[in-house]
C-alpha cells in the first residue's frame, strides 16, 4: 500500500484543520454510501471476519461481535490527522479487496477516495504490492520523483531491496517520534539489502563502504568526488549505529533526509550500472 502525505502539504485554500475536517466528511459520506449500496451490488460480507482482519492490520482490538461495520467506520472517521485517516481508510479498502476481489463497488470506493485526495491537494503516489495498494506520501516533487519513485521502480531488478524499501516507505508514512528510530533502521536495512544484491555480497553495509568507493572510482568518478561519497556513506552508517540501530534516538524531523539519502545512493549506483550496460551494447 502506498501511504500518506508525510509532509501534510496543504492546498492554498485550506488550513490543516479544515483539510482534516473535509477529508473526514468525505470519508464519512463514502462509507455511508458504501454501506447503503453493498447489498445491491451482491456484496455479502462476513462482518466478524472483516472486523477481525482490520483489527489485525491496525494492531487494535475492535469488537468482532459487531453485526455491522459501524465499529470500523467510526474508528476511521475519528482519526485526527491526514496520515491516520489515509492509512486506516486504505487498510479497510485492502482488507475488503483481499477477501472480496473484483467487486466494482470496492474498486469505486478506492477511486472516490483518491479523487478526494486530489481535490484536497493531498500529494501522494499509488503503488501496488502483495498487501494491496500502497499510498506513499510526496514531499518536494522533484526530490520524490528522482530519489523515491524512480529508484523504487528501478529496484524491481533487486527484489529483496525492493521489498525492504517498500517496507520502509510504509513505516515512514505512519511515523511518530515513538518509532522514528525503527523507521530509520528500515531504510538502513533497505540500503544494506540493495548493496548485498548489487555487489553480490553477504557483508554488512558497514563492510561494503570500501566496495562502494572502489566501484565509483572504477566507473570513472573522480577520486575527490568518490572519496566524498564514500565518506558520506560512512557518516550514514555512523548515524544509523549511534541513533537508530543501537540507540533509540532518531527524531522524525531527520527521516525525510534519511529517505532521500537512501534513494540518492541507490539511484547513483543503478545509474552507473545502466550506463555500463548501455556502453557494453
Amino acid at each position: 500500500m502506498k501511504t500518506i502525505d508525510y509532509r501534510k502539504r496543504l492546498s492554498l485554500n485550506f488550513d490543516n484543520d479544515e483539510k482534516i475536517e473535509m477529508l473526514q466528511t468525505r470519508i464519512y459520506n463514502m462509507l455511508f454510501e458504501f454501506e447503503e449500496q453493498k447489498d445491491k451490488w451482491g456484496l455479502q460480507l462476513e462482518i466478524t471476519t472483516v472486523v477481525r482482519d482490520f483489527s489485525n492490520e491496525i494492531g487494535k482490538m475492535l469488537p468482532w461481535e459487531q453485526k455491522n461495520l459501524q465499529v470500523i467506520y467510526c474508528y476511521i472517521i475519528i482519526q485526527d490527522s491526514i496520515t491516520s485517516l489515509v492509512f486506516n481508510f486504505i487498510t479497510f479498502f485492502n482488507v475488503l479487496n483481499k477477501r472480496y476481489p473484483n467487486y466494482t463497488i470496492i474498486e469505486q470506493l478506492q477511486l472516490k477516495f483518491l479523487q478526494s485526495l486530489d481535490s484536497l491537494n493531498i500529494k501522494y503516489e499509488k503503488e501496488l504490492d502483495d498487501d494491496g495498494i500502497f499510498i506513499f506520501p510526496k514531499g518536494a516533487e522533484e526530490l520524490d520523483d528522482a530519489l523515491v519513485s524512480e529508484p523504487l521502480d528501478w529496484m524491481k531488478d533487486y527484489p529483496s531491496a525492493h521489498g525492504a524499501f517498500i517496507k520502509a516507505l510504509k513505516a515512514y508514512a505512519e511515523c511518530t517520534e515513538n518509532n522514528a528510530s525503527d523507521v530509520s533502521d528500515l531504510f538502513r536495512k533497505a540500503l544494506e539489502s540493495f548493496f548485498q544484491e548489487f555487489f553480490n555480497s553477504e557483508k554488512s553495509l558497514e563492510n561494503m563502504i570500501s566496495d562502494y568507493g572502489s566501484y565509483l572510482k572504477n566507473k570513472g568518478i573522480p577520486k575527490e568526488i568518490s572519496n566524498n561519497f564514500e565518506k558520506l556513506l560512512n557518516q550514514y552508517t555512523d548515524f544509523m549505529n549511534n541513533y537508530a540501530k543501537h540507540h533509540d534516538k532518531t527524531s522524525v524531523n531527520v527521516l525525510e533526509y534519511i529517505m532521500y539519502q537512501t534513494g540518492n545512493i541507490i539511484r547513483l549506483l543503478i545509474t552507473l550500472k545502466k550506463l555500463e550496460i548501455k556502453n557494453a551494447n
